[in-house]
């Protein structure tokens, strides 16, 4: 190649013309750098049809990911960018899995599709009340395809997050499941309820008849089991519940046979013994 050849590719090149939309992209990526908020905060995803991840924080198609957030999953934010109409989240999914969603759908007809919440932590428990129990979700969403189990009536929980979403009430489990309470339905779960660790207080079971132990602090038939404990066994307390005006006792054998039973047919340190005996 020649000078004048180098020359004309040259002219060529600093003539060729820039696409505008090239360069307000680049203004709008600039812009959003400058407004980064980085720190921790809980969104939850109010979209049905859920969310799909972005590489960028963009509304291009192209940038999206294969990674999806759900219609009631709470995910944590890391990072904050305001943009035209809308937020973009860097959020990180339960999996692990991060990318960039919006708070709003742009459009004629925008709408909410992520909305910011306060997660409450605690240490609770709880008492399933509905007499057919209640459906245990993998996020807080009453769809079908949120449901992963069952707790029981008479079932006791153990909450460790709350949160409240235009009325509706969501309980974080202990297990890693949810508790979903809508607003104009009766709550399934009565609660908090008094449950206390026993330390292991060694214990006898004073009832003149063997006590059957039970799976949780109910009477009700599908809380029974096999395990039983005789007059004078000894035992360790490991916890203790009053539920509905009565006491109740979670106990260990040595061996490993535990579960619930009433705390009126135990002797403790403590005078238990004085509550009023249960009519067989």
């Amino acid at each position: 190649m020649d000078g004048n050849q180098l020359v004309r590719r040259c002219e060529d090149v600093a003539e060729e013309p820039i696409s505008p939309f090239l360069i307000q992209a680049d203004l709008d990526d600039r812009q959003l750098d400058d407004d980064a908020e980085v720190g921790e905060w809980k969104y939850f995803v109010l979209d049905p049809k859920g969310v799909t991840l972005r590489s960028r924080p963009t509304y291009e198609k192209a940038a999206k990911l294969k990674a999806r957030l759900e219609e009631g999953e709470v995910v944590e934010v890391l990072e904050r960018q305001e943009g035209a109409d809308t937020v973009f989240l860097r959020v990180e999914g339960r999996d692990g899995s991060t990318g960039w969603v919006f708070t709003t759908q742009p459009g004629p007809a925008p709408f909410l599709r992520l909305l910011e919440v306060e997660v409450k932590k605690c240490s609770l428990y709880f008492q399933v009340l509905a007499t057919r129990g209640c459906p245990l979700r993998s996020r807080c969403s009453l769809v079908d395809a949120a449901k992963v189990g069952k707790a029981e009536a008479g079932q006791l929980l153990r909450v460790v997050s709350r949160l409240e979403v235009g009325g509706t009430r969501c309980f974080g489990l202990e297990s890693g499941e949810w508790v979903v309470c809508p607003k104009d339905l009766e709550p399934p779960l009565k609660g908090p309820l008094e449950v206390r660790k026993m330390n292991n207080e060694e214990a006898e079971v004073q009832a003149e008849e063997s006590v059957m132990l039970r799976k949780e602090p109910t009477d009700l038939p599908w809380a029974a089991t096999k395990k039983v404990l005789l007059p004078k066994s000894k035992v360790l307390a490991i916890r203790r519940a009053h539920l509905q005006g009565e006491m109740w006792m979670e106990v260990m054998q040595l061996g490993g046979m535990s579960g619930w039973m009433p705390a009126s047919d135990l002797q403790l340190e403590f005078s238990v013994s004085d509550l009023p005996r249960r009519s067989r």
